[in-house]
């Protein structure tokens, strides 16, 4: 729900969105790009009263994981003001909604078998990763939790290596 008002506010049409920086940024968040050394960490973002929203990317993500990012940090600006127990997996549906509306996904879903060849050509055209799209599909309801190993390598954690 959240993630729809901000692509109604920020006028962002259906479908995949090309370049999520520049609405994130004309909205007055400072976006950088930083390696963050050795750190495993995808993004941070820093709030001080006074100052603008600061977001860092650990560059050293591939760009589709970084989109990610970035829309979880955002849902971390748009509806996190204090540390809640859930707030990671909020950030995460957040993301996947502002990235893959529902309306506009779901029927690159549906009728088909979820495999590596669909998600491998969705995550073209969405410019977001495998795993996300999987994810998405399974918070849908596109893929059962018996399917969840149809791409193979999955493990508990629900991640799998790519091709």
């Amino acid at each position: 729900m959240q993630a729809r008002l901000v692509r109604t506010h920020w006028k962002i049409p259906p479908g995949p969105i090309d370049n999520l920086t520049d609405p994130v940024e004309q909205a007055g968040v400072i976006v950088v790009h930083s390696s963050l050394g050795e750190s495993v960490v995808s993004g941070v973002t820093f709030v001080v009263s006074g100052l603008p929203p600061l977001v860092v990317l650990n560059e050293e993500q591939p760009a589709d994981r970084l989109r990610f990012t970035l829309a979880h940090e955002l849902g971390h600006l748009v509806m996190h003001k204090f540390p809640t127990p859930n707030m990671e997996d909020e950030a995460n549906a957040f993301a996947g909604a502002l990235l893959m509306p529902a309306n506009d996904i779901r029927p690159y879903f549906a009728g088909r078998r979820i495999d590596f060849l669909l998600l491998a050509a969705l995550k073209l055209e969405w410019k977001v990763a495998m795993q996300s799209l999987l994810m998405r599909a399974r918070s849908l309801g596109m893929v059962t939790p018996s399917k969840n190993d149809i791409c193979g390598n999955s493990s508990a954690s629900g991640r799998y290596a790519p091709p």
